[in-house]
């Protein structure tokens, strides 16, 4: 599968742009800490993952708060923060 990376911004411009007038400016998230599938046992479904982490929404979305604001340079890894952040806002908005 190959993503094109303009239609995946677009489309997510789009969900931001719905929650935000289905929402308001804001989403309360009540939990921190989440699962995390490591990439390697994420990819494989006939392997139950047997070393999950912890993940903290509130350090994904320092980080993603500091690459907006320009304190920090975007990173590929970036994505893998912002993906814990829009699932946590997906979750709560169903």
């Amino acid at each position: 599968m190959k993503i094109q990376i303009d239609i995946l911004k677009d489309s997510l411009n789009k969900l931001l742009d719905y929650t935000k007038e289905a929402h308001g400016e804001t989403v309360d998230i009540d939990a921190d800490l989440y699962w995390f599938v490591p990439r390697d046992m994420l990819v494989e479904p006939a392997v139950v993952p047997s070393e999950l982490t912890l993940g903290s929404l509130e350090d994904d979305w320092q980080q993603i708060s500091a690459i907006g604001d320009g304190a920090r340079e975007p990173i590929g890894y970036g994505l893998v923060w912002a993906s814990a952040v829009l699932r946590a806002v997906g979750d709560r908005t169903l």
